[in-house]
């Protein structure tokens, strides 16, 4: 039986100030720790993979859109407040925009697992760049129009 599951694609807000203010170095261990500090937070059978820069995807297998939205909120507010590195006595904390696209088998039939992979993955993208476009630390969920 096919079952539902959830992309969460996230970028760090504003991630080229850490790099440009810290250096490069410092900027990696804030990437080393804000996975650890994600897997910390995802079930084991949650994925999580680092796909850009400073982007990631999440992937939730068995998740509705509410679960979803949960695990993307919690995510986006326990990363604000961890502090992810230390630099020159500064603590060094993120923010991070979510996008969420939700995979439902009953609306699926016949696609075959490339083209499902490439348009949920764009539909989370674009959810992504939504919550950017709206200020930034926030979550939205791709709808179609």
């Amino acid at each position: 039986m096919k079952e539902s599951f959830a992309l969460i694609m996230f970028d760090i807000d504003h991630f080229k100030y850490v790099n440009d203010q810290y250096g490069h170095l410092v900027g990696d261990l804030v990437l080393k720790n804000l996975v650890t500090h994600c897997q910390s937070i995802l079930r084991d059978i949650d994925l999580l993979g680092r796909v850009g820069g400073e982007e990631f995807l999440v992937i939730l297998p068995n998740t509705d859109e509410g679960r979803a939205m949960d695990v993307a909120e919690r995510l986006r507010t326990q990363i604000s407040q961890k502090t992810l590195a230390l630099a020159n006595q500064n603590k060094i904390k993120i923010t991070i925009s979510n996008g969420i696209a939700i995979f439902d088998p009953k609306n699926e039939i016949d696609l075959i697992h490339s083209v499902l992979a490439d348009k949920y993955y764009q539909q989370a993208d674009f959810a992504m760049y939504l919550a950017k476009q709206k200020g930034r630390n926030q979550t939205r969920v791709w709808k179609a129009t």
